[in-house]
């Protein structure tokens, strides 16, 4: 799995692992668009995406888009839990049964991902991740960039929130 709102390096290097692997599916996840320019109503980031990757031409056979619904009438709040729920939703529809996944997702972000597709997938499945490094600073010494210092101790917060307050229904 990818989440759809990675930048398109990050869309692209999950297509090619995807590819490498010969992985039978590779899902785009992510719910509604939101914070972002011109997005029409009920655009999702795994239908951008989907979109962003046929611009790299190669073989997309295996790719689905699994658009979460929100969980919550706020927009902000709970999307990866709301992506990790689509996608075992849609694992399930599809009678497809798995023993592990992999998401990619984005810097200090992903330990949050794999903690809340953990939490939604359950302990009988492995969850695995693949962080790819942020371009927007240099992660060896993020406390020298802005977009460094607001990346790691916003997504250290949420990750205590998900790790100790959130508890799903």
């Amino acid at each position: 799995m990818v989440e759809g709102w990675v930048p398109n390096y990050a869309l692209k290097r999950g297509l090619d692992l995807s590819l490498e692997q010969k992985s039978r599916f590779l899902l785009l996840t992510g719910g509604t668009v939101s914070g972002e320019v011109n997005p029409q109503r009920g655009d999702t980031y795994a239908q951008w995406a989907t979109e962003r990757l046929q611009r790299f031409g190669k073989d997309l056979t295996h790719v689905h888009p699994v658009p979460s619904p929100e969980l919550l009438p706020e927009p902000v709040r709970d999307r990866t839990y709301a992506s990790a729920v689509a996608v075992r939703t849609w694992l399930t529809e599809q009678n497809i049964e798995v023993h592990s996944i992999n998401v990619l997702t984005l810097g200090p972000h992903a330990r949050r991902s794999r903690l809340l597709f953990q939490k939604a997938f359950g302990p009988e499945i492995e969850v695995g991740v693949i962080a790819i490094k942020d371009r927007e600073y240099d992660p060896r010494v993020w406390w020298r960039y802005s977009e460094g210092v607001k990346e790691v101790l916003s997504e250290g917060a949420a990750y205590l929130y998900a790790r100790v307050l959130f508890h799903p229904g």
